[in-house]
């Protein structure tokens, strides 16, 4: 496993600032007050382009950026779903015209989450901003809680309805690909380190399709 992916707990927040002029789909860099803990604090993207996530991200950071240098990633290990809204809020101060947003939360489901929680918090984005939201995965009979299994089924689906009327929105199926890859995770959530290249393709080719 790489060093990278040993960070467990940690906090990652990573940014590779490109040398070439911004492209035009990036918005200006902007300075706004950013709110919450350190962790949730975004830098701008000189491809206008940013990942708000949780383990899976971070873990799987390296394979992503080494496909798309100039994305800013910021993934935090047992990120819960409520940070969203404040992650949103952060990536706005930062870039008012973000290009596309990629949304990989919901493995770490909250109580009293809702749809309409996804949907306010898609909602300070503006309308065409392209989003990506990453359907989340726990398999059933493992180590995860019924309930747990349930809930993150559940924000799967809300993804997919939010993805049917929204403008510019679309799913990344990897709750399909992993519930039919089970060999590609190591404890039935997280994908096992030679799998997150598999990970990183699939939101590339969900991207290249979204409109």
């Amino acid at each position: 496993m790489r060093p990278l992916r040993t960070l467990l707990g940690a906090a990652l927040a990573l940014v590779v600032a490109g040398t070439l002029a911004s492209p035009a789909s990036a918005g200006r860099p902007l300075h706004g007050r950013q709110v919450g803990p350190a962790s949730d604090r975004l830098v701008w993207s000189t491809a206008g382009s940013y990942v708000l996530g949780d383990s899976i991200s971070a873990f799987g950071s390296e394979d992503l950026l080494r496909r798309r240098p100039r994305w800013t990633i910021n993934a935090l290990h047992g990120r819960p779903v409520t940070a969203l809204p404040g992650l949103v809020k952060n990536l706005r101060a930062v870039d008012q015209h973000p290009f596309r947003v990629v949304i990989e939360l919901g493995s770490n489901q909250v109580p009293g989450w809702t749809k309409a929680d996804y949907v306010a918090a898609i909602d300070q984005l503006p309308r065409g901003t392209r989003v990506l939201l990453v359907t989340p995965y726990k398999a059933a009979g493992g180590r995860w809680s019924r309930r747990g299994v349930e809930t993150v089924g559940r924000y799967a689906r809300w993804m997919q309805q939010i993805a049917r009327t929204r403008p510019h929105t679309c799913v990344v199926p990897w709750r399909a690909t992993a519930s039919a890859h089970p060999e590609w995770l190591r404890d039935g959530l997280h994908p096992k380190a030679d799998a997150y290249g598999q990970w990183a393709d699939l939101i590339l080719a969900t991207d290249s399709a979204c409109r």
